[in-house]
């Protein structure tokens, strides 16, 4: 698998060589965008205004405009010289409880894989901090911005998780919410059944792309040239909170 990144993870001064991979596999349908009219495919480009041509990707190079229509030429020497221990180095900071890391931070995820000699204390981080029920924080320089992240043990592997600043999270507090209503004792006991008769282990493989299948099925009837047939999903014609929990519970059960 092809390294995004390369540099090390830094705690305290130990330096251990890694390179940062994707944790994901994207396998979803894939549209086309089609002019309506034609039904031709629309094509996207980097087009130069001035030279009125399209232009190759490198040929393409990073600018700071500081000042309207004025750039400076940012390369990967000078991202380097801005910092050059974050631009090539993990550097954590501290460790905290891993169930304290709220998942609204989380913005994207990946492995850390060991370098060249580096198992050992690769993996002596790893049992530790898994052992511990810790991830450390930590700063980096990924993709022309520094980053806060988050290292954690993935059991057989280290994961870097790519967080949101605190400022970019809107607080519930600014949220327009309606007020709360009281719920009953009995509407509560009968919602505690639901969550505990739907309650399972988490196995993620239960999980599969179902829509995905589908889609697959109804445009094999469509190229076909088969007549579609839509069925709509019964409504509900539950009249109250109660009547909906009790039929959920009968629900779950069967």
């Amino acid at each position: 698998m092809r390294p995004i990144w390369s540099g090390a993870l830094s705690v305290g001064l130990v330096n251990i060589p890694v390179s940062v991979v994707t944790a994901y596999s994207h396998k979803g349908v894939e549209f086309r965008l089609l002019h309506k009219k034609c039904k031709t495919r629309i094509s996207y480009g980097r087009h130069c205004a001035n030279c009125k041509e399209e232009v190759d990707w490198e040929d393409v190079v990073r600018a700071y405009e500081y000042r309207k229509n004025q750039f400076v030429i940012v390369d990967e020497k000078d991202l380097k010289m801005v910092d050059p221990k974050l631009a090539k180095t993990v550097d954590i900071r501290e460790f905290v409880d891993a169930a304290r890391l709220d998942p609204i931070y989380v913005n994207h995820v990946y492995y850390l894989v060991p370098g060249k000699n580096a198992a050992k204390a690769y993996y002596l981080l790893l049992d530790i901090m898994g052992g511990a029920g810790k991830i450390a924080l930590a700063k980096m320089i990924m993709r022309d911005k520094e980053q806060w992240v988050a290292v954690r043990s993935a059991g057989a592997a280290l994961q870097l998780i790519d967080l949101h600043y605190g400022e970019e999270v809107i607080p519930t507090g600014k949220l327009e919410l309606p007020k709360r209503p009281a719920a009953s004792k009995n509407e509560q006991r009968l919602a505690e059944r639901v969550i505990a008769t739907l309650s399972r282990s988490f196995k993620p493989e239960r999980y599969k792309d179902e829509f995905e299948e589908k889609l697959k099925r109804y445009v094999a009837k469509k190229v076909k040239g088969k007549k579609v047939v839509i069925k709509e999903p019964p409504k509900s014609r539950l009249k109250d909170l109660t009547e909906a929990l009790e039929a959920s519970i009968r629900k779950a059960k069967r």
